[in-house]
């Protein structure tokens, strides 16, 4: 057998583009709410949020999505491979940093997004999910820790996948993902000894 890669993802650069645009589409009427006046931005900042009872909700869509517009600029900007499929597992950089073996793989599902309801219309919002037979030897630090065990509470897996953000498809993703677990994880035999 040979070492070559399965498949090697990277973010895409069109999706992520896209979605950096809609982030400033948002900020900009969130910025007009907030009535911020470019030359003296933190008095009108303050004014903004005394004189609107909506202020509050502008503040928070401000906030997340210029965290969002920073995180897809950056994406755009980054060419590292995010996920590599091959036979010693699977390579997760944003998550973890190093590969996760096939053996250590439990399941791999598909689910829908935060919010089912819009998973109907908008179906790359589904994650494609992990669970692992020992997460404690998969340890997440920083946000990633932070995000996942939220996602852990919503019985969304150990590892979520978002393929909104990546140069595959949902299902290619999926499908890939399972036929090489079935290919490279062992079967266990039945009439092992041991129990």
């Amino acid at each position: 057998m040979n070492n070559e890669p399965i498949l090697e993802i990277r973010y895409s650069r069109v999706k992520c583009a896209l979605l950096l645009s809609l982030s400033v589409l948002i900020v900009i009427p969130c910025l007009w709410l907030l009535k911020i006046d470019p030359g003296n931005i933190l008095n009108s900042f303050i004014q903004g949020i005394k004189e609107q009872e909506i202020g509050w909700v502008a503040l928070a869509g401000l906030i997340l999505f210029v965290f969002l517009g920073l995180f897809y600029l950056k994406a755009i900007l980054d060419r590292r491979i995010q996920i590599r499929i091959d036979k010693n597992g699977l390579y997760l950089r944003r998550d973890l940093n190093q590969t996760i073996s096939w053996q250590d793989i439990d399941t791999i599902y598909l689910t829908s997004g935060f919010f089912p309801f819009y998973s109907k219309w908008l179906p790359t919002a589904n994650f494609v999910n992990l669970t692992v037979k020992n997460p404690s030897k998969y340890r997440k630090t920083g946000l990633t820790a932070l995000l996942s065990g939220l996602n852990k509470g919503l019985s969304k897996g150990d590892f979520n996948l978002a393929p909104l953000l990546f140069e595959i498809s949902r299902n290619n993703l999926l499908d890939t993902l399972q036929s090489a677990h079935q290919k490279y994880a062992p079967i266990p035999n039945p009439n092992s000894k041991d129990k």
